[in-house]
Protein backbone atom coordinates (compact mmCIF):
# COMPACT_ATOMS: atom_id res chain seq x y z
CA UNK A 1 0.00 0.00 0.00
CA UNK A 2 1.43 3.50 -1.46
CA UNK A 3 1.51 6.05 1.41
CA UNK A 4 -0.10 9.38 0.44
CA UNK A 5 2.64 12.53 0.44
CA UNK A 6 3.13 14.80 3.13
CA UNK A 7 2.05 17.61 0.55
CA UNK A 8 -0.63 16.35 -0.83
CA UNK A 9 -2.34 15.60 2.58
CA UNK A 10 -1.97 19.16 3.89
CA UNK A 11 -2.94 20.27 0.84
CA UNK A 12 -6.33 17.73 1.72
CA UNK A 13 -6.35 18.01 5.30
CA UNK A 14 -8.13 21.49 5.98
CA UNK A 15 -11.23 20.51 3.59
CA UNK A 16 -11.04 17.35 5.41
CA UNK A 17 -12.03 19.09 8.42
CA UNK A 18 -13.80 21.55 7.27
CA UNK A 19 -16.52 18.37 5.71
CA UNK A 20 -16.08 16.99 9.39
CA UNK A 21 -16.54 20.12 10.71
CA UNK A 22 -20.26 20.74 8.51
CA UNK A 23 -21.23 17.41 8.81
CA UNK A 24 -20.98 17.45 12.51
CA UNK A 25 -22.56 20.92 12.81
CA UNK A 26 -25.49 19.44 10.51
CA UNK A 27 -26.15 16.54 12.95
CA UNK A 28 -26.05 19.16 16.27
CA UNK A 29 -29.69 19.38 16.91
CA UNK A 30 -30.77 16.66 13.94
CA UNK A 31 -32.04 14.58 17.43
CA UNK A 32 -34.48 17.64 18.31
CA UNK A 33 -38.14 18.01 17.63
CA UNK A 34 -38.88 21.03 15.04
CA UNK A 35 -40.43 23.47 17.66
CA UNK A 36 -43.80 24.12 17.20
CA UNK A 37 -45.45 27.09 15.81
CA UNK A 38 -47.01 29.79 18.41
CA UNK A 39 -49.21 32.33 16.56
CA UNK A 40 -48.77 34.91 18.87
CA UNK A 41 -44.51 34.78 18.76
CA UNK A 42 -45.05 34.33 15.01
CA UNK A 43 -46.87 37.60 15.00
CA UNK A 44 -44.47 39.36 17.64
CA UNK A 45 -41.16 37.99 15.77
CA UNK A 46 -42.06 38.88 12.38
CA UNK A 47 -43.12 43.14 13.30
CA UNK A 48 -39.15 43.44 14.75
CA UNK A 49 -36.28 44.46 12.26
CA UNK A 50 -33.00 42.26 11.88
CA UNK A 51 -31.03 44.00 15.04
CA UNK A 52 -33.96 44.13 17.26
CA UNK A 53 -34.53 40.10 16.68
CA UNK A 54 -31.24 39.69 17.68
CA UNK A 55 -31.20 41.63 20.81
CA UNK A 56 -34.43 39.93 21.98
CA UNK A 57 -32.81 36.44 21.94
CA UNK A 58 -29.20 37.77 22.96
CA UNK A 59 -28.81 41.39 24.15
CA UNK A 60 -25.09 42.24 22.87
CA UNK A 61 -24.12 38.82 23.34
CA UNK A 62 -25.14 36.99 20.02
CA UNK A 63 -22.47 35.08 18.37
CA UNK A 64 -22.35 35.38 14.43
CA UNK A 65 -24.50 32.17 13.91
CA UNK A 66 -26.96 33.44 16.54
CA UNK A 67 -27.10 36.40 14.63
CA UNK A 68 -27.02 35.08 11.80
CA UNK A 69 -30.21 32.99 12.77
CA UNK A 70 -31.94 35.24 15.02
CA UNK A 71 -32.66 37.46 11.56
CA UNK A 72 -35.07 36.00 9.89
CA UNK A 73 -38.66 35.54 9.67
CA UNK A 74 -40.45 33.56 12.06
CA UNK A 75 -41.03 30.79 9.25
CA UNK A 76 -37.64 30.33 8.02
CA UNK A 77 -36.04 30.10 11.71
CA UNK A 78 -34.13 26.73 12.80
CA UNK A 79 -35.91 24.81 15.22
CA UNK A 80 -32.99 26.04 17.92
CA UNK A 81 -34.04 29.63 17.06
CA UNK A 82 -37.80 29.12 16.91
CA UNK A 83 -38.25 27.33 20.74
CA UNK A 84 -35.79 30.30 21.64
CA UNK A 85 -38.60 32.95 20.03
CA UNK A 86 -41.29 31.21 21.58
CA UNK A 87 -40.10 31.34 24.94
CA UNK A 88 -39.40 34.73 24.95
CA UNK A 89 -42.86 35.54 23.51
CA UNK A 90 -44.32 33.59 26.05
CA UNK A 91 -42.47 35.45 28.66
CA UNK A 92 -43.72 38.78 27.67
CA UNK A 93 -47.48 37.24 26.54
CA UNK A 94 -47.76 36.56 30.00
CA UNK A 95 -50.78 35.25 30.55
CA UNK A 96 -52.53 37.21 27.44
CA UNK A 97 -56.15 37.85 27.88
CA UNK A 98 -55.05 41.72 28.24
CA UNK A 99 -57.39 44.66 26.33
CA UNK A 100 -55.29 46.79 25.51
CA UNK A 101 -51.66 47.08 24.73
CA UNK A 102 -51.05 49.46 27.55
CA UNK A 103 -52.54 47.41 30.05
CA UNK A 104 -50.25 44.51 28.55
CA UNK A 105 -46.95 46.91 28.74
CA UNK A 106 -47.88 47.88 32.01
CA UNK A 107 -47.64 44.45 33.66
CA UNK A 108 -43.85 43.50 32.47
CA UNK A 109 -40.91 44.35 34.16
CA UNK A 110 -38.20 46.54 32.55
CA UNK A 111 -36.30 43.12 31.47
CA UNK A 112 -39.38 42.08 29.68
CA UNK A 113 -40.74 45.43 27.66
CA UNK A 114 -36.91 45.39 26.57
CA UNK A 115 -37.42 42.26 25.24
CA UNK A 116 -40.64 42.64 24.05
CA UNK A 117 -39.45 45.84 22.25
CA UNK A 118 -36.12 44.02 20.74
CA UNK A 119 -34.19 46.72 23.12
CA UNK A 120 -32.45 43.65 25.03
CA UNK A 121 -32.68 40.86 27.01
CA UNK A 122 -31.69 42.07 30.68
CA UNK A 123 -32.95 45.08 32.72
CA UNK A 124 -31.41 48.25 31.59
CA UNK A 125 -32.99 51.32 33.32
CA UNK A 126 -31.64 53.82 31.30
CA UNK A 127 -33.13 51.97 28.04
CA UNK A 128 -35.93 53.87 26.46
CA UNK A 129 -38.08 51.29 26.55
CA UNK A 130 -37.70 50.70 30.42
CA UNK A 131 -40.64 53.29 30.84
CA UNK A 132 -44.38 53.61 30.92
CA UNK A 133 -46.49 55.29 28.75
CA UNK A 134 -47.81 58.71 29.91
CA UNK A 135 -50.21 58.71 32.87
CA UNK A 136 -48.78 55.28 34.27
CA UNK A 137 -45.37 56.53 35.39
CA UNK A 138 -44.88 55.29 38.68
CA UNK A 139 -42.79 57.68 40.74
CA UNK A 140 -39.11 58.22 40.17
CA UNK A 141 -40.02 56.28 36.36
CA UNK A 142 -40.05 57.82 32.96
CA UNK A 143 -42.56 57.91 30.36
CA UNK A 144 -42.11 56.57 26.77
CA UNK A 145 -41.13 59.02 24.17
CA UNK A 146 -44.03 59.06 21.43
CA UNK A 147 -41.51 57.09 18.96
CA UNK A 148 -40.93 54.72 21.79
CA UNK A 149 -45.05 54.65 22.06
CA UNK A 150 -45.52 54.16 18.70
CA UNK A 151 -43.02 51.35 18.34
CA UNK A 152 -44.74 49.39 21.31
CA UNK A 153 -48.11 50.10 19.72
CA UNK A 154 -47.08 48.29 16.91
CA UNK A 155 -45.42 45.12 18.68
CA UNK A 156 -47.86 44.50 21.11
CA UNK A 157 -50.99 45.05 18.88
CA UNK A 158 -48.98 41.96 16.61
CA UNK A 159 -48.22 39.63 20.11
CA UNK A 160 -51.56 40.48 21.08
CA UNK A 161 -53.63 40.06 17.94
CA UNK A 162 -55.56 43.30 18.88
CA UNK A 163 -55.62 44.65 14.63
CA UNK A 164 -53.07 47.34 13.00
CA UNK A 165 -52.27 50.28 14.82
CA UNK A 166 -52.89 53.25 12.92
CA UNK A 167 -50.01 55.43 11.68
Amino acid sequence: MKSMPLKRVLRVLPFMLFLTVVVLAGCRHAHLPAARDVDYAMRWWNTLNAEQMVAALYGTEATSAQAAAAKMMYDDLDGVTKAKVNEAAAEIYTHGGHSSVIEWWESLNCRLMRIAAGDGNTADPSSAYCAHFPGYVPEGGKALSEAAQYHVHKVGTALLDLGYPSS
